[in-house]
């Protein structure tokens, strides 16, 4: 039949075999992720993986999807897929009209779990670029701490320009000393130049007086010697000729040294008189010193006002370099509540999306026939996705919304958990619910979103229960282990079309 319809059996056992692989690659990825997690690696490369493994798992879900509808059209394909789940021959009789409704269900089940991979492998990027987008901020934020922490150490002085100012300031601090004390030392020093001037004026006097009365004994002494010079006889005696010409010529040089003597005293005198103590050499050199440390203390002073004006400036930028980085810091802090908040908000979002994507796959699951090959490999991938989100639950919540590709049902406004309603309870429109319904699966919790208000109540005190379809198939013959092998993979698209036949005649 399949052939009539234009499908090869080998090709359909072909894309079945290629979703087991499928499967199997995507097991490994989960079981190198959870490795990962439990090393506490968590890497971006790690993440990369599991929504790859995602993506080409809804693939693969698309592909069973497809090529179901048309897989269970008459009682030879019924036959192979009986022989590939093993169920009880003796039931076959009268099971099309049930596997048609039951497939109807599958496929339905199938195409949400597709929608809700391909939902999670889109949204897990989302969430993946908030956390990036939130992780950007905290750095920002960590940023804007530290520059006002340096602002504040540079406003309380432990910064290099605030030390070179206090070192401009204390240097220029001890030039003034300096200065000060050079005028203080220039202004004893004219005093004493004034002094000694006095002092020398009054010695050039003395010195006048004493060429004066040189010059009055040098002239008695030549007329002495020329005295004797006159009383001694000529030819008498030849000594004392000569001694009397020798005291006579000693006389004048000594008039005349004293003469000269007398007139280089007085003129000095003079230019001392003309000059004054205040012009005489000592007190002008110790007036131009004064005056040169009195220069040198004024610019010093300008010195010690440019370096604290230096200071108070450096103190000011300080003071606004603070405020704008108290004014960064608050941007930064808000924007960082505005990423968290979104973050926030999708993963909220995400964890309910992942819960609805296992409850979407579990119900896929539960509505193929237990010996069914397809479910057995859907509750081993289940368990793997249960396993890493467990691992990355106990690090990090948000590494594990994103390795987990959390976020498939996307709302405008995600809902917070509003409590647990295991044991029963009230329900409110818009409210999200942690339910317990899928925990004989091995699955903690479901999120369960009312659109009116109600209760929920345990099934035992339900007023009734789900219906139970049993869907036996038949296997006539002794088939071998190559047609059991291909029908165990292509058996379940012929139960899922004869499902969904019959589901479209219960309505």
């Amino acid at each position: 039949m399949l052939k009539a319809m234009g499908l090869d059996p080998a090709d359909v056992a072909k894309a079945l075999a290629g979703t087991e692989a499928e499967f199997k690659a995507f097991q490994e990825r989960a079981r190198q992720g959870f490795e990962d997690a439990q090393g506490g690696k968590g890497s971006a490369e790690n993440r990369r993986r599991i929504i790859t493994g995602y993506a080409e798992f809804a693939a693969s879900l698309g592909l069973i999807r497809d090529q179901s509808l048309g897989a269970a059209q008459g009682q030879a394909d019924l036959d192979a897929a009986n022989k590939a789940l093993s169920v009880d021959s003796d039931k076959a009789a009268g099971s099309l009209g049930n596997q048609a409704g039951a497939t109807g269900e599958v496929t339905d089940r199938s195409e949400e779990a597709t929608k809700a991979l391909e939902d999670q492998a889109s949204a897990a990027r989302g969430l993946f670029d908030a956390r990036q987008a939130a992780a950007a901020s905290a750095a920002g934020v960590l940023s804007a701490e530290q520059e006002l922490a340096d602002a504040r150490r540079s406003a309380a002085g432990d910064s290099d320009e605030m030390r070179n100012a206090l070192d401009g300031v204390e240097g220029a601090e001890k030039a003034v000393a300096d200065a000060k004390r050079a005028s203080r030392e220039a202004e004893v020093s004219l005093s004493e130049a004034r002094s000694q001037a006095a002092d020398d004026l009054r010695h050039l006097e003395e010195a006048a007086a004493g060429a004066a009365v040189a010059e009055g004994r040098a002239k008695l002494t030549l007329k002495e010697a020329l005295r004797d010079q006159f009383l001694v006889k000529p030819g008498t005696d030849f000594f004392a000729d000569a001694e009397a010409a020798q005291k006579v010529a000693e006389a004048r040089q000594a008039l005349a040294e004293a003469q000269t003597k007398k007139g280089d005293t007085a003129q000095e005198l003079a230019d001392a008189r003309a000059k004054g103590i205040e012009g005489s050499d000592a007190v002008v050199a110790a007036q131009k010193r004064i005056r040169d440390s009195y220069d040198g203390e004024r610019e010093a002073q300008k010195r010690l006002a440019d370096a604290s004006d230096q200071v108070a400036k450096v103190r000011a930028d300080a003071a606004d370099k603070v405020r704008s980085a108290t004014a960064k810091l608050t941007e930064a802090q808000l924007d960082n509540i505005d990423k968290q908040a979104e973050l926030t908000e999708k993963v909220f979002g995400a964890e309910a999306g992942n819960q609805a994507l296992l409850d979407g796959l579990f119900r896929l699951a539960v509505s193929l026939d237990p010996a069914n090959p397809l479910r057995q490999r859907l509750g081993g991938f289940i368990t793997d996705l249960l396993a890493l989100r467990a691992a990355y639950d106990g690090s990090d919540p948000v590494v594990a919304a994103v390795a987990l590709g959390q976020a498939a049902l996307t709302q405008k406004n995600p809902k917070r958990l509003d409590g647990g309603r295991a044991q029963g309870g009230p329900v409110y429109p818009g409210r999200a619910y942690s339910v317990n319904e899928m925990a004989r699966y091995g699955v903690p919790s479901e999120v369960f979103v009312p659109d009116v208000p109600g209760r929920i109540v345990q099934g035992s005190q339900a007023p009734g229960v789900a219906p139970v379809i049993n869907m036996p198939v038949q296997v006539l013959g002794n088939p071998d282990a190559a047609t059991i092998a291909e029908f165990e993979k292509a058996g379940g698209r012929m139960i899922n079309e004869a499902l969904r036949q019959y589901s479209r005649n219960l309505r």
